[in-house]
Protein backbone atom coordinates (compact mmCIF):
# COMPACT_ATOMS: atom_id res chain seq x y z
CA UNK A 1 0.00 0.00 0.00
CA UNK A 2 1.30 3.54 -1.19
CA UNK A 3 1.93 5.91 1.28
CA UNK A 4 -0.17 9.20 1.47
CA UNK A 5 1.99 11.72 -0.64
CA UNK A 6 0.69 14.76 2.17
CA UNK A 7 -0.16 13.83 5.20
CA UNK A 8 -1.13 16.32 8.31
CA UNK A 9 -2.07 14.66 11.63
CA UNK A 10 -3.47 16.56 14.62
CA UNK A 11 -2.08 19.46 13.20
CA UNK A 12 -2.77 23.62 14.99
CA UNK A 13 -1.48 26.50 14.13
CA UNK A 14 -1.11 29.72 16.87
CA UNK A 15 -0.41 33.35 15.69
CA UNK A 16 0.72 35.78 18.34
CA UNK A 17 -1.37 39.20 18.28
CA UNK A 18 1.17 41.49 18.26
CA UNK A 19 -0.81 45.60 18.83
CA UNK A 20 2.14 47.00 17.54
CA UNK A 21 5.45 45.95 15.42
CA UNK A 22 8.55 46.53 16.53
CA UNK A 23 11.81 47.34 14.17
CA UNK A 24 15.22 46.47 15.68
CA UNK A 25 15.42 50.13 16.80
CA UNK A 26 12.33 49.95 18.80
CA UNK A 27 13.25 47.15 20.48
CA UNK A 28 16.35 48.35 21.91
CA UNK A 29 14.79 51.90 22.36
CA UNK A 30 11.83 50.35 24.34
CA UNK A 31 13.08 46.95 25.32
CA UNK A 32 10.83 46.88 29.08
CA UNK A 33 7.63 47.73 27.05
CA UNK A 34 8.79 44.86 24.31
CA UNK A 35 9.41 41.99 26.63
CA UNK A 36 6.19 43.24 28.22
CA UNK A 37 4.15 43.13 25.74
CA UNK A 38 5.75 39.66 24.18
CA UNK A 39 4.63 38.27 27.60
CA UNK A 40 0.65 39.29 27.27
CA UNK A 41 0.38 38.71 23.82
CA UNK A 42 -2.78 36.82 22.92
CA UNK A 43 -2.83 34.51 20.62
CA UNK A 44 -5.14 33.58 17.38
CA UNK A 45 -5.74 29.67 16.51
CA UNK A 46 -5.54 29.72 12.99
CA UNK A 47 -6.30 25.70 12.67
CA UNK A 48 -7.23 23.42 15.08
CA UNK A 49 -6.25 19.91 15.43
CA UNK A 50 -6.83 19.29 11.17
CA UNK A 51 -5.63 16.07 9.94
CA UNK A 52 -5.88 15.50 6.02
CA UNK A 53 -4.44 12.75 3.83
CA UNK A 54 -3.75 13.59 0.13
CA UNK A 55 -3.14 10.31 -1.99
CA UNK A 56 -0.90 10.26 -5.15
CA UNK A 57 -3.33 11.03 -8.15
CA UNK A 58 -6.00 12.61 -6.11
CA UNK A 59 -6.95 16.66 -6.81
CA UNK A 60 -7.75 18.29 -3.58
CA UNK A 61 -9.46 21.84 -3.48
CA UNK A 62 -9.91 23.67 0.07
CA UNK A 63 -12.80 25.51 0.37
CA UNK A 64 -14.18 28.31 2.95
CA UNK A 65 -14.62 32.08 3.94
CA UNK A 66 -11.96 34.34 4.43
CA UNK A 67 -10.12 33.27 8.02
CA UNK A 68 -11.10 29.39 7.97
CA UNK A 69 -7.44 28.67 7.72
CA UNK A 70 -7.08 27.98 4.09
CA UNK A 71 -3.88 29.87 3.25
CA UNK A 72 -2.05 28.97 6.89
CA UNK A 73 -2.76 25.01 5.91
CA UNK A 74 -1.45 25.30 2.17
CA UNK A 75 1.57 27.38 4.16
CA UNK A 76 2.57 24.65 6.56
CA UNK A 77 2.12 22.46 3.74
CA UNK A 78 5.01 24.55 1.57
CA UNK A 79 7.09 24.84 5.07
CA UNK A 80 6.29 28.56 5.06
CA UNK A 81 5.12 27.79 8.76
CA UNK A 82 6.32 25.91 11.23
CA UNK A 83 3.16 24.47 13.06
CA UNK A 84 2.56 24.91 16.52
CA UNK A 85 1.37 21.23 17.69
CA UNK A 86 1.21 17.89 15.00
CA UNK A 87 2.77 16.12 12.53
CA UNK A 88 3.24 16.75 8.94
CA UNK A 89 4.50 14.23 6.26
CA UNK A 90 5.57 15.76 2.76
CA UNK A 91 7.09 12.82 -0.05
CA UNK A 92 8.13 14.52 -3.02
CA UNK A 93 8.77 18.18 -3.37
CA UNK A 94 6.51 21.12 -2.64
CA UNK A 95 6.67 24.36 -4.40
CA UNK A 96 4.54 27.44 -3.53
CA UNK A 97 2.98 29.24 -6.81
CA UNK A 98 1.98 32.35 -5.17
CA UNK A 99 3.39 34.79 -2.68
CA UNK A 100 0.40 35.80 -0.60
CA UNK A 101 0.95 39.55 0.55
CA UNK A 102 3.51 40.55 -1.83
CA UNK A 103 3.10 44.13 -1.99
CA UNK A 104 2.07 44.42 1.58
CA UNK A 105 4.51 46.38 4.31
CA UNK A 106 4.71 43.72 7.54
CA UNK A 107 5.04 46.94 9.19
CA UNK A 108 1.99 48.71 8.36
CA UNK A 109 -1.51 47.32 9.60
CA UNK A 110 -3.62 46.18 7.10
CA UNK A 111 -5.76 49.84 6.92
CA UNK A 112 -2.74 51.14 6.23
CA UNK A 113 -1.67 49.12 3.74
CA UNK A 114 -4.53 49.72 2.02
CA UNK A 115 -3.67 53.43 1.92
CA UNK A 116 -0.20 52.65 0.91
CA UNK A 117 -1.32 50.50 -1.82
CA UNK A 118 -3.95 52.77 -3.55
CA UNK A 119 -1.41 56.03 -3.51
CA UNK A 120 1.10 53.69 -5.34
CA UNK A 121 -1.55 52.69 -7.63
CA UNK A 122 -2.18 56.46 -8.24
CA UNK A 123 -4.93 56.90 -6.06
CA UNK A 124 -5.11 60.21 -3.51
CA UNK A 125 -5.36 59.42 0.34
CA UNK A 126 -8.64 60.89 0.19
CA UNK A 127 -10.11 58.49 -2.68
CA UNK A 128 -8.69 55.57 -0.67
CA UNK A 129 -10.07 56.68 2.96
CA UNK A 130 -13.78 57.06 0.89
CA UNK A 131 -12.94 53.44 -0.54
CA UNK A 132 -12.03 52.16 3.10
CA UNK A 133 -15.06 50.69 4.05
CA UNK A 134 -15.69 48.49 1.18
CA UNK A 135 -12.24 47.57 0.75
CA UNK A 136 -12.21 46.49 4.85
CA UNK A 137 -15.72 44.87 4.04
CA UNK A 138 -14.05 42.69 1.22
CA UNK A 139 -11.17 41.70 2.81
CA UNK A 140 -13.57 39.71 5.95
CA UNK A 141 -10.50 40.13 8.43
CA UNK A 142 -12.78 42.08 11.17
CA UNK A 143 -10.90 43.66 13.82
CA UNK A 144 -7.32 42.06 12.23
CA UNK A 145 -7.55 45.19 9.83
CA UNK A 146 -5.89 46.95 12.41
CA UNK A 147 -3.17 44.51 13.50
CA UNK A 148 0.32 44.71 11.42
CA UNK A 149 0.16 42.30 8.62
CA UNK A 150 1.28 38.70 8.69
CA UNK A 151 0.62 38.62 12.61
Amino acid sequence: MEHPIIELNDVTMRFKIQKRHYGFKNIVLHLPQYLRDRREAQTFTALDHVSLKINRGERVGLVGHNGCGKTTTLSIIGNVYKRYTGDVKVRGRVSMMLALGAGFSSELSGRENIVLNGVLQGRTRAEMNALMDDIIDFADIGPFIDSPVFT
